[in-house]
């Protein structure tokens, strides 16, 4: 799981919805990327799907995305490439 703090200009920091507090409070961290996946309609996005949109606007290369995944072989599949590598980074966790 990644978090970032962007600023939106108005000075706010991180946008926390409320369904991914809640699992984090719970600990139930593991549900986090299935809620992502569905949660499009608020805004949530998984990493892996932004690093497909950054390939696909020529902004990053596609061996560059497999180094920032936290799943290469789901960033694999959104690419509609085959992955035969480790199912997480090694020094990821």
């Amino acid at each position: 799981m990644a978090d970032a703090t962007i600023s939106d200009g108005a000075g706010a920091g991180r946008l926390v919805n409320p369904a991914i507090r809640n699992l984090i409070r719970d600990g139930k961290v593991s549900q986090i990327q299935s809620v992502l996946q569905t949660g499009s309609a608020a805004g949530m996005i998984t990493m892996e799907s932004s690093l497909k949109a950054l390939c696909d606007r020529g902004l990053i290369t596609y061996e560059g995305a497999l180094g920032a995944a936290l799943d290469p072989r789901e960033l694999a599949r959104l690419m509609g490439r085959s992955w035969n590598g480790p199912l997480r980074w090694p020094w990821r966790r």
